[in-house]
């Protein structure tokens, strides 16, 4: 800052060495010029100090924003973690939960779900622990629910070996019931025995979500939609697809859960008219009329208000594909199948709209 001031008063003091030096040269003009050697060491006076007054104000405000993030930091890693309520041995004992650095994540939980979940429709599961002492003994870190490091002897630490089953439930249910300590011999027993447990485990995939949404809920539409993937022999996603229908994922667990909601989409075709044009997709590509890259493009065009296409007329232009237009698809790659499928429709819904135009015309 000090040296900007140096430079711009050695600015200005250049200007006036050049003011006088003219005004010697041109003595008739010496009060004209004596006037602007003042306005213009005024200028350069006033820009010195703006310039330092922005230069201040910059540096205050980062100083203020580094101090905003110094406290905000603070602040996060000042939290606490949440002791856990817990039944060992018939006693209630207050325990902090800790995880390995290979533990399993919590959910990110974006769309709010977790606080809509009614905990008395949760199952009971056995929470599993490790006393932290073999851990800490091995060398090994152990993290809170805020992963931070727990200090070496902190007391009333558990390990929780987690499963699919109920690593996210520990932070909802009240009180752990059922718990069990277990003696392992080393932390590598602890990680084979975690990953023994949970070598198949799973969650429900898109078809069951729907199918349990639908008996969670009584929404009949996921019903319709969970009977015709069944019925097809296809995914979930396609039959949505068929019946003209997208929902987001987070209304389906907030059907699940049996909560109603305002925000539950409708089929835009009934189940006859979706298998009606899958009969007719499944004449031409009998062996991918189960896949998404057909049914989508199909979608896509038939929404297009500028176009009018209607759905006799798509109909009659797949009818309309060649052999070799429906192999030249299905060999495609799988990133080209889609457009390529949208384009030889495209080409004959204009010719076919075409044709029908001159017919009405005549």
């Amino acid at each position: 800052m000090n040296n900007e001031k140096i430079n711009a008063t050695t600015v200005a003091d250049e200007n006036k060495d050049v003011a006088i030096e003219t005004t010697s040269i041109n003595n008739s003009n010496h009060n004209i010029m004596e006037e602007k050697k003042v306005i213009a060491t005024d200028v350069a006076n006033e820009d010195v100090a703006n310039a330092t007054i922005e230069s201040v104000n910059a540096a205050e405000n980062a100083a203020s924003n580094n101090q905003n993030q110094t406290n905000m930091t603070e602040e996060k890693e000042t939290v606490a973690p949440t002791m856990r309520v817990a039944i060992i041995d018939g006693e209630e004992k207050n325990i902090l939960v800790a995880h390995p650095k290979f533990g399993m994540t919590q959910p990110k939980d974006k769309n709010g779900i977790l606080p809509k979940v009614d905990t008395s429709k949760i199952m009971s599961c056995i929470f599993h622990f490790s006393r932290p002492e073999l851990f800490w003994d091995e060398g090994y870190d152990l993290y809170d629910e805020n992963n931070k490091t727990i200090e070496k002897g902190t007391p009333n630490v558990l390990v929780h070996a987690q499963t699919p089953d109920d690593y996210w439930k520990i932070g909802l249910v009240e009180k752990l019931e059922h718990v069990e300590v277990i003696d392992f011999a080393s932390v590598q027993e602890f990680a084979q025995t975690v990953g023994t447990t949970n070598l198949y485990s799973r969650g429900l995939n898109s078809s069951e979500k729907m199918g349990v949404a639908a008996v969670a809920s009584g929404n009949e539409d996921c019903q319709i939609i969970f009977d015709f993937a069944k019925l097809h022999k296809m995914s979930i996603s396609t039959a949505q697809h068929y019946l003209d229908y997208s929902i987001k994922p987070a209304t389906v667990q907030e059907l699940m859960m049996g909560i109603s909601t305002e925000n539950v989409p409708t089929i835009g075709r009934t189940a006859e008219e979706a298998k009606a044009l899958l009969d007719v997709i499944k004449s031409k590509f009998k062996k991918t009329a189960d896949k998404r890259y057909i049914i989508r493009p199909v979608n896509t065009l038939l929404h297009m208000a500028n176009k009018g296409y209607s759905m006799d007329l798509m109909k009659e232009a797949i009818n309309s594909l060649s052999e070799m237009d429906t192999k030249t698809i299905e060999e495609a790659q799988n990133g080209q199948r889609e457009a390529m499928v949208s384009s030889t429709l495209t080409s004959c819904l204009d010719k076919l709209k075409d044709n029908q135009e001159e017919k009405e015309a005549a």
